[in-house]
């Protein structure tokens, strides 16, 4: 961008330009919380004299070749200070529309598959678009949800309740500024990272476009390696296997597995026992309690989805010269890093930052972008 200018246009109502009272404006678009614009106005009561919740935000940032609206929403609240010395000033923290799914909490039953529950759900906001379902909700996997057992939202919101499917199934539940409105989408994570990467950022001395740029590993951030431990039907010796399949739940279990009980009886009937005296076998144990664990071994893999944005375990967090195309829900290559931590990185987060530099009539502001990163 040698040469060129930050731009910055922030409209309120749709109708006001109020951006020669703007000091500073900061968009945070994160992956899985609301969009957040934080927007400082100097001498509000001249540009803005009725500010109010409710009312619409628009900001278009960027550069004077290449600028965009990077967030659409409503003042969710606006408190203003009055110094003794220096100028008014007015704080406007706006919200985008998925906002106004996180007023009301409810207790709903829900059926039918996953797509047509978010597609019902979302239907109730008309701040919020679908102009095509087919790209705007993409389920991968789509469960049938027939009422038994009963998919119920229990005493919370509706976009609370939206994130939990997301979280559960593996997706991701958002609202973006795109084709001049806000739109929800609900997309899995594997559709999510199978798209393009937004652009690069190369790290070099010098004239660079990514500033700074800090990554670690983290383990716990980490995939898991699954083990399943393995009983011997013949033997009952256990061995764990890396990715293997515990026997089915039903399958007949040898009577090598009643020895617990077997040691519970006398001698005379044990011994009539094992050498075939009787044909049938001492009742199993009592099962034991066990808090915590399920009672079939295979739903703690059932119900545990893996997040392929954070498979390595590497996080990573930095700062880049303003860029329109760095968002939240995608990926973006950095090169230059050590060869195992350099390639795609996925976005969780983009702060957009722009903030007004003017020293007397040399008018001049700065733009730059801070994000998060996991891979």
């Amino acid at each position: 961008m040698a040469g060129d200018q930050p731009f910055l246009q922030v409209m309120w109502r749709k109708k006001h330009e109020i951006t020669a009272s703007v000091a500073s404006v900061e968009i945070e678009d994160n992956d899985r919380l609301i969009d957040k614009a934080t927007i400082l106005l100097r001498d509000p009561h001249v540009s803005a004299p009725d500010l109010a919740r409710n009312d619409e935000i628009e900001v278009t940032l960027g550069w004077a070749s290449e600028h965009a609206v990077l967030f659409s929403g409503r003042i969710a609240a606006n408190p203003q200070q009055a110094p003794a010395t220096g100028v008014p000033t007015v704080t406007i923290v706006a919200y985008d529309p998925s906002y106004s799914m996180h007023q009301k909490k409810s207790d709903e039953h829900h059926t039918g598959s996953l797509s047509t529950i978010v597609s019902t759900i979302v239907a109730r906001y008309p701040l919020l678009k679908m102009t095509d379902k087919k790209k705007n909700i993409i389920c991968d996997p789509d469960p049938q949800f027939t009422g038994d057992p009963q998919l119920r939202q229990h005493n919370l919101t509706d976009l609370q309740f939206l994130q939990w499917l997301a979280w559960r199934y593996g997706h991701r539940a958002f609202a973006e500024y795109n084709d001049d409105a806000t739109q929800f989408y609900f997309v899995s994570n594997q559709r999510l990272l199978q798209a393009d990467p937004l652009g690069a950022l190369q790290w070099c001395h010098g004239l660079r476009q990514l500033k700074e740029f800090k990554y670690e590993r983290v383990a716990s951030r980490a995939a898991r390696q699954r083990l399943a431990s393995v009983p011997d039907p013949q033997t009952g010796e256990v061995t764990p296997t890396a990715g293997a399949t515990p026997p089915p739940i039903d399958q007949p279990l040898p009577d090598s597995v009643h020895a617990d009980t077997l040691g519970k009886l006398d001698p005379a009937e044990r011994a009539r026992y094992e050498s075939g005296g009787t044909t049938t076998p001492p009742p199993p144990p009592e099962p034991v309690p066990m808090i915590g664990l399920p009672s079939d071994p295979r739903l703690a893999d059932a119900v545990t989805v893996w997040d392929p944005t954070q498979v390595l375990g590497l996080r990573g967090s930095g700062t880049a010269v303003g860029t329109i195309h760095l968002r939240a829900k995608g990926k973006v290559t950095i090169d230059g890093l050590a060869p195992w931590a350099e390639g795609d990185w996925y976005v969780n987060k983009a702060v957009h930052c722009w903030k007004d530099t003017t020293i007397g009539k040399q008018s001049s502001a700065t733009y730059e972008t801070k994000f998060t990163v996991t891979r």
